[in-house]
């Protein structure tokens, strides 16, 4: 008799808001933060991901800072040398 899987994988897609659309975007441009991955709720931009250096990490929180609809940045982006 075959058994269940005790869980069923449930995927996790959503529509990206236009204020991710430009914050990833932004990011696109640096070619470090290309692995950086954004989300936001109201005005307030959360990133997330893996950089070598603090020193990009605040790179990217400063081209996302100057973008339209930005209130407030949430950087958990963690430093991980190379």
């Amino acid at each position: 008799m075959p058994s269940k899987p005790l869980f069923q994988p449930v995927a996790r897609h959503r529509d990206r808001t236009p204020l991710e659309d430009r914050v990833l975007g932004a990011l696109m441009r640096l070619p470090f933060a290309r692995s950086v991955e954004c989300e936001t709720r109201g005005g307030i931009v959360v990133l997330t991901g893996v950089l070598p250096s603090y020193y990009q990490t605040r790179c990217a929180e400063d081209v996302v800072k100057g973008l339209e609809g930005v209130a407030q940045i949430d950087n958990r982006i963690m430093v991980r040398a190379a």
